[in-house]
């Protein structure tokens, strides 16, 4: 614990992305984190394109102008955050979450590791998962329609991401 107070007492502000594969435990890590920094987590899922708007492009379903405008430059001057969480199931934003500025923060998802966002974080994380046990986390996770779903879309959509941004390189640390 005391290497967390260390490392944020050096800088007096931290931002650390915490990006990987799907179940790989990036959710839980980065709670475990912010709970040793005393950080706030802000989650990519909170920064998804409706579904009418999605690109083709690596990582074109994410908000990219939004997560930069309403989270990664107010943390970078110093200012308080205002921001509404999308919710992918009702295709809808909920209310607005106002978070004083904090001292600690970590941006946990896929695609926080995205180019045009890396130059903001002092600290990378890359998150690996042995494909069988990802397959087994997400059969526990998801019901077979959602499954099915998940193998079509998202995890095709996140290798896309993975071969043509490489945020496993851009990374400090890979766990």
């Amino acid at each position: 614990m005391k290497a967390c107070g260390d490392l944020l007492g050096k800088k007096g502000s931290l931002l650390v992305a915490v990006d990987g594969l799907c179940c790989a435990g990036k959710t839980s890590f980065a709670s475990e984190l912010a709970d040793c920094l005393g950080a706030r987590v802000f989650h990519t899922d909170d920064f998804y394109v409706p579904s009418g708007r999605r690109s083709g492009a690596p990582g074109g379903n994410i908000d990219v102008p939004r997560l930069l405008s309403e989270i990664l430059l107010p943390l970078k001057n110093g200012r308080d955050i205002v921001y509404r969480g999308y919710d992918c199931a009702s295709e809808s934003f909920g209310p607005a979450v106002k978070v004083g500025f904090p001292e600690a923060a970590v941006v946990e998802g896929t695609y926080s590791l995205l180019p045009a966002l890396r130059g903001f974080y002092d600290i990378k994380i890359f998150m690996e998962i042995d494909p069988e046990e990802q397959t087994r986390r997400l059969s526990r996770r998801e019901d077979a329609e959602s499954l099915k779903r998940f193998e079509a879309v998202w995890l095709p959509r996140e290798r896309y991401y993975f071969e043509k941004c490489r945020p496993r390189l851009a990374s400090d640390f890979i766990i």
